[in-house]
């Protein structure tokens, strides 16, 4: 998700990702814009077109290039869990394993009896 938490009316990024081909609006959601992105792992530049004029957001990593332009980066690493061993195959334990409740037992709604 790419984020924009400043001033504007209008708001859309552009990136390397497609090679700045093309321009795509962010949605606003309460005083942010927004915009869902998905995109293979990679290292991309992008940066923000609010209200016509290029803008960079500080907050996240930037660079500037050789000309002195300022861009965001998006570095997106595909995510390997360092212990595949430690993730269970199996489900959750159900409720009466887990928290002792006698489920079966329930004679009226909102009641639950427990097992001493």
């Amino acid at each position: 998700m790419i984020t924009w938490s400043y001033d504007g009316k209008e708001v859309a990024v552009e990136g390397s990702w497609d090679n700045w081909k093309t321009r795509k609006p962010l949605q606003r959601s309460g005083k942010d814009f927004i915009i869902l992105k998905v995109l293979p792992s990679g290292v991309y530049q992008y940066r923000f077109v609010v209200d016509g004029q290029w803008r960079y957001s500080p907050d996240v990593q930037w660079t500037k290039d050789e000309a002195g332009n300022t861009f965001n980066i998006l570095d997106l690493q595909e995510y390997v869990p360092e212990d595949i061993g430690s993730i269970s195959g199996s489900g959750p334990v159900g409720l009466q394993k887990s928290y002792g409740l006698l489920l079966n037992s329930i004679t009226s709604p909102g009641t639950l009896y427990f097992l001493d």
